[in-house]
């Protein structure tokens, strides 16, 4: 196999490496100098031709529009501060399914109208009765009534424990029914 035995060419590589140093130095001098000349051309005509008179006029004008609506700014500040608010600004359920599209995951089709937030089921009638105490003094007994039967005040009512327990699947299943809607 044959070897190239010629010394490198060094004066090329440095001349060519200083030539492309300065040309890079020399090409962002030229491009800062052109930036800064078109950016104070284009602040002399857009700040400096302009009077002072425009932005007081322009300040005037803004001031009258907030003074002179259906109710001026400040009494409609103070008015949402005292927690009054117009209805055209009140808060309200949108009925637009936009924000769904992107809900490609989903394992249910996507609404066509957005579901109305149904009202949480009424808890169980509990009966005062069933209750350790029934509700009333120390016993079991009504306060003020000594006829009747002492019980002891420690014990549990099975009744009092059976009827949350009963009522705990159909909760259950009612949250599940509404998870799975929304």
């Amino acid at each position: 196999m044959a070897y190239d035995k010629n010394e490198p060419k060094t004066a090329l590589i440095t001349g060519l490496s200083v030539f492309v140093v300065i040309s890079v130095v020399l090409v962002r001098y030229a491009v800062l100098s052109y930036f800064n000349i078109m950016h104070d051309q284009e602040e002399s005509v857009k700040i400096a031709s302009r009077g002072i008179w425009q932005l007081t006029e322009m300040r005037a004008s803004a001031a009258q529009r907030l003074s002179g609506g259906a109710m001026p700014i400040d009494q409609a500040m103070a008015a949402v501060a005292q927690g009054q608010r117009p209805a055209a600004v009140s808060p309200r359920a949108s009925s637009d399914t936009a924000a769904m599209t992107g809900w490609m995951q989903m394992t249910q089709p996507m609404p066509t109208e957005m579901p109305q937030n149904e009202a949480p089921p009424p808890p169980p009638p509990v009966d005062p009765a069933t209750l350790g105490d029934g509700g009333a003094g120390e016993g079991g007994a009504p306060a003020g009534d000594a006829s009747a039967p002492t019980a002891d005040a420690g014990a549990i009512n099975p009744a009092a424990v059976a009827a949350p327990v009963a009522a705990a699947p159909v909760a259950a299943a009612h949250a599940a029914d509404t998870h799975a809607a929304h």
